[in-house]
């Protein structure tokens, strides 16, 4: 009867019923919710418009939920690019993709916002998309999950400029005999 008796000394002395100081541990966790990484669900997708002298048209944005998490899947990335490469009646290629995700740790957080020279982080953060795929999102803290985004550059193209135009090029033989035995017969193309 020892054991229990100590055992309600303990209980009563260290208060173990007591749960508030787990409450007050949650509470103070909330304060560092933001400093920890998650999985992206959205993002702002940017448009940029070139026209032929490379001078910027126009610039549109918008949000984009994605359908999986931190994923744009291939085929909504090509309803993307149908929807936006006609604007007001002209036509437009994608020139590049860029994405931007910022993936700091929370040890770093200090360092990136006291940072006077952010280029430094450029080409960490801003990576070119090199096909047209499925992009993939790495998890980012939720303070920086709004300056997730994707940016997209669009070339006018030229109306005088066609694609189907076939250029024939004729290949024949000199009908020239060699007057030595020592010299070939030379293949000419004719233009």
């Amino acid at each position: 009867m020892s054991d229990i008796e100590d055992l309600l000394e303990l209980n009563s002395e260290y208060n173990i019923e007591d749960d508030s100081w787990i409450k007050e541990f949650e509470k103070k966790e909330e304060l560092y919710q933001d400093f920890y990484a998650d999985d992206i669900f959205f993002t702002k997708l940017h448009f940029v418009y070139v026209d032929r002298e490379n001078a910027i048209e126009k610039i549109t944005e918008e949000n984009f939920l994605m359908s999986v998490k931190n994923q744009i899947q291939r085929h909504e990335l090509i309803q993307i690019l149908k929807r936006v490469t006609t604007v007001d009646s002209n036509k437009y290629s994608l020139l590049s993709i860029l994405k931007c995700n910022i993936q700091i740790t929370q040890d770093n957080v200090k360092t990136f916002l006291s940072s006077n020279d952010l280029s430094e982080f450029y080409d960490e953060f801003v990576i070119p998309v090199k096909n047209i795929d499925t992009i993939y999102f790495e998890k980012s803290i939720n303070m920086f999950q709004d300056l997730t985004d994707v940016l997209f550059v669009l070339y006018k193209e030229d109306h005088n400029y066609s694609q189907n135009t076939t250029r024939r090029v004729y290949i024949s033989k000199l009908n020239k005999k060699p007057k030595n035995k020592n010299k070939t017969k030379k293949n000419a193309i004719i233009i």
